[in-house]
């Protein structure tokens, strides 16, 4: 195989961003079915970036702006929010296609390549998460696009040039995607700036490796003139409150079962299966590289909701672009990395096929099954099934006397007492943007409260304030991960009495006790406590 032409290989980048471009976008909004309670929390960063809040600075996340960003400058261009969110992807994909264009060209051979940056760009582009499971989402895009920019810089850092070299060329995307991946979940730039530098230096790239990390420090420069020194602070705050919360240790699966359980156990032993063959192959750096890189791949599936492990295809790529150039006694060496590739596609495949499906299922969608998930947001809509049916989950026991007996209160979640009460255990698992509408309609109509209300939620996400409207609290997690961050601004709290998570309230409840928050009850109903701040 030889290397691809540049010409058809930008008209081929071009060309998928394009069709996938315009199939996503034809409906004229977004159109989820899945994680509406995700939508709603990437709505209200994407609204308080749009009232002039800073990400860490202003409010509390542990995701970086750059996974924002784009979605905020396009709605201040005019555009809806659901559009904004939609076009951010195309934007991302038309940014990333020079550098997947010359880390291909540069990098790799024939279908190779087309491989390699069709799955770049279908990351990139996809309006699922991953897996196998068929649905519209934008929960963690983030995600998506991370492994995207980790794909183009692990090429260039792991894989020799095929022809001139261009150092500086290779420094300057690999520094300014690794301050990317810092900028949109530091988890991945942890996980793989090591094994970055690591691969550059056992190819002795000491010239990429400079160009590097200047074009990196220029964009964490960028960064401080945008926002100030205090935002690297504030941003690592908000990474220590996560790493160390009780409610995010893990978003699924213990580490063991990622490496050890049914559906990943494979994976895993494919990885050290193409170690050992990369180097009885003659490629003893990228063997090494490569089994740096295993730890991140696990750590990375292990901290995402989902455990998607993304990274196979990638494991595919390399073991394409590095076909044995010795081969041990016995001839069989060929055959076998083969069967392991084979067998790496097998795993791959499902996700990436969900992935690249997925913008065509949002154009294919019966929209008259959609309704907003918030009024003054029509172009942001969700299946219809999932907004006007209201489910919860409730203690039987709580109302059914002869069922406490069997019941282990070590297995349900500690009970909130609030004051002396103990609030009753149910939790909502569909229709939060239902449930949302009617607690907003009595803040506003029972309770009295308006738009300079500043209110905090004591639940794991807390949009309440964009369905009145009322104000945000400074400080304040979109995600909660436990504590009380943000209630030094509140005027009210909300207490859910069927919150997302009960647990949290809980916990939240008693952060505040804590921190001796004085304040007194003036509303009650059959879904809420309302108290309002003293002082």
């Amino acid at each position: 195989m030889s290397r691809p032409n540049p010409a058809i290989y930008a008209v081929f980048l071009i060309a998928l961003i394009a069709i996938l471009g315009v199939v996503a976008a034809l409906p004229g909004g977004l159109y989820v079915n899945r994680h509406e309670g995700d939508v709603l929390h990437l709505m209200e960063i994407v609204a308080r970036m749009d009232l002039g809040q800073i990400p860490h600075l202003d409010f509390t996340t542990p995701i970086g702006a750059f996974a924002f960003l784009p979605i905020v400058i396009l709605q201040k261009l005019g555009f809806g929010m659901g559009m904004s969110i939609v076009l951010s992807q195309v934007l991302i994909a038309a940014l990333l296609a020079p550098a997947i264009w010359w880390a291909a060209t540069s990098r790799l051979k024939g279908w190779v390549a087309y491989l390699f940056g069709g799955a770049c760009i279908i990351l990139v582009m996809a309006l699922v998460h991953g897996l196998a499971k068929t649905g519209i989402s934008v929960s963690m895009h983030y995600n998506r696009w991370a492994w995207a920019y980790a794909y183009v810089a692990l090429i260039l850092a792991i894989l020799p040039t095929l022809g001139a070299r261009r150092p500086g060329v290779d420094g300057a995307i690999i520094g300014v995607l690794m301050a990317a991946l810092a900028m949109t979940k530091m988890t991945y730039f942890v996980a793989f700036a090591p094994v970055v530098v690591v691969a550059l230096i056992l190819r002795k790239a000491w010239r990429s490796l400079g160009f590097g990390v200047v074009f990196g420090l220029f964009v964490a420069g960028v960064v401080t003139m945008m926002y100030g020194v205090e935002f690297w602070a504030t941003y690592a705050n908000d990474l220590i409150y996560v790493a160390t919360s009780d409610f995010r240790s893990a978003p699924g699966l213990p580490f063991l079962q990622i490496l050890s359980s049914p559906q990943y156990l494979l994976g895993t032993v494919l990885v050290f299966a193409s170690v050992i063959l990369l180097r009885k192959g003659g490629h003893g750096g990228p063997g090494l590289v490569l089994l740096l890189l295993a730890p991140s791949f696990f750590y990375v599936t292990y901290q995402n909701f989902g455990n998607d492990p993304q990274w196979l295809l990638l494991m595919a790529v390399l073991l394409l672009a590095l076909p044995a150039k010795t081969e041990p006694s016995g001839g069989q060496l060929h055959m076998v990395q083969t069967m392991v590739i084979v067998a790496v596609f097998t795993l791959a495949i499902p996700s990436m096929n969900n992935l690249l499906a997925s913008p065509f299922r949002h154009f294919s969608n019966d929209r008259s099954e959609f309704i907003p998930v918030i009024s003054g947001y029509g172009d942001v809509q969700v299946f219809k099934d999932r907004m006007n049916r209201v489910d919860a989950k409730i203690a039987l026991e709580d109302s059914v006397a002869s069922l406490r007996p069997y019941v282990d209160a070590e297995v349900r979640d500690e009970p909130t007492v609030f004051r002396g009460e103990v609030l009753p255990w149910c939790q909502t698992v569909l229709g939060y943007g239902a449930m949302q509408e009617a607690v907003a309609a009595e803040l506003r109509d029972e309770a009295g409260l308006g738009p300079d209300d500043g209110l905090y939620v004591t639940d794991i996400n807390s949009p309440t304030w964009m369905f009145g409207p009322f104000r945000p609290t400074l400080k304040s997690a979109p995600w909660n991960y436990g504590g009380a961050p943000g209630i030094s601004d509140a005027d009210y709290v909300l207490i859910p009495l069927c919150p997302i998570t009960t647990k949290l309230r809980s916990h939240t409840l008693k952060a505040m006790e804590e921190r001796g928050v004085a304040m007194h009850e003036v509303y009650r109903s059959k879904l809420m406590i309302l108290m309002k701040v003293d002082g």
